[in-house]
């Protein structure tokens, strides 16, 4: 095992196509030069961009004896500076881990199961609006979409000055968009970019306006616009959500596999 950068090249060596889609996040922890990477060169490839956030694994299909403890003492080690955090795997690869963490007193349970989701063949919907990009004007309109974002998709209810702060932050970001219908219906976001894909997210729609469409039509710019560019759009959606998954699909995103993200049980 050794302690990487996120310009190694095991990246592109260990992870195939769909890998790449699948562990998209990685793309950018490893440009956080704080970030925690490892690997053995042959069975995984473990991130976390700091004590706070998801730590992301890659397993290989019956990674050996070796390779499991280590990961498995990555993963306490994990635990151990932050009982709290996550873990996000491949649920088809990480259950040889479970009997090893049992035993050492960690029991993992699902705390969400994310469809990811890539396009390679939009079907944009009729418009009935349109995209906007973010500005200041747009601040309240914003904070209040988080709002609701936080507390439709996580469960969190964030206090007015925290998403008044998110507001002003991306308001200004040319990643972020807005859709428009005498007012504003929704917004999402490209969280992260590079020269293949394009992570999106945040991705809300006022409740108020829900079931008009607005998101897809949103999303769907969002994407044409990245596709004309040689860009490959994708996205994590919470499995929970069907109307949520069907909106992607309707505009052309393949699901490409499942994410699954654990907690230590009683967390």
């Amino acid at each position: 095992m050794r302690t990487i950068t996120g310009a190694d090249p095991i990246f592109q060596t260990l992870l195939t196509e769909n890998d790449e889609i699948l562990f998209n996040m990685f793309l950018m922890i490893r440009d956080d030069p704080k970030a925690r990477l490892f690997t053995d060169d042959r069975h995984f490839i473990l991130a976390q961009s700091n004590d706070k956030t998801p730590v992301w694994l890659w397993l290989s299909h019956n990674p050996d004896e070796s390779a499991l403890s280590d990961v498995i003492q990555l993963l306490l080690d994990a635990l151990q500076r932050n009982p709290d955090v996550h873990i996000n795997a491949d649920p088809s690869r990480v259950k040889p881990l479970f009997p090893a963490l049992l035993n050492a007193g960690i029991r993992l349970e699902t705390h969400m199961t994310l469809n990811t989701y890539v396009c390679r063949n939009l079907h944009m919907l009729p418009a009935k609006g349109v995209c906007i990009p973010a500005n200041p004007a747009y601040r309240d309109d914003i904070a209040s979409l988080y709002r609701q974002f936080a507390e439709d998709a996580e469960g969190t209810v964030i206090p007015p000055e925290t998403a008044l702060t998110f507001a002003d932050k991306v308001s200004r970001s040319p990643r972020m968009f807005l859709w428009g219908d005498g007012g504003i219906a929704a917004m999402a976001m490209v969280r992260h970019r590079t020269d293949r894909y394009a992570r999106i997210n945040t991705v809300a729609t006022d409740r108020s306006r829900r079931g008009c469409g607005y998101a897809g039509m949103l999303v769907g710019c969002i994407c044409r616009d990245l596709m004309t560019n040689g860009v490959t759009p994708m996205l994590y959606a919470d499995a929970d959500y069907p109307s949520s998954n069907r909106a992607y699909r309707k505009i052309g995103f393949e699901l490409c596999g499942q994410i699954v993200e654990y907690r230590a049980a009683g967390r």
